[in-house]
């Protein structure tokens, strides 16, 4: 189960997926903090739609779920796994879309 939250900018959507063990938690690892708090809250979902996916100009992922989400929706190709950062073995990635 993940948090799914949505953010309508004046430039398009922002999806912020975390998985929802996660909350409450903060993982630091040299200059690197991580809190989970309210700012990750959204709807709860075992499951993304692809074209809410697709849609998103920005997406915030943090967790081996919401990865997970990325990888099966083929968001995250083969080619952009090692762009994936780990703070305390937790993973996250911040994706900004190319403009089509």
């Amino acid at each position: 189960m993940i948090f799914l939250k949505k953010i309508e900018s004046k430039d398009g959507l922002i999806l912020i997926l975390c998985d929802k063990d996660l909350y409450g938690k903060e993982f630091s690892e040299g200059e690197v903090v991580i809190s989970i708090n309210d700012f990750y809250i959204g709807e709860e979902v075992n499951e993304v739609e692809p074209s809410i996916l697709e849609e998103a100009i920005m997406i915030n992922a943090i967790g081996k779920e919401a990865i997970d989400i990325l990888i099966k929706n083929s968001i995250l190709k083969d080619d952009d796994i090692g762009e994936i950062r780990y703070v305390k073995g937790v993973p996250y990635i911040f994706i900004v879309k190319d403009e089509v």
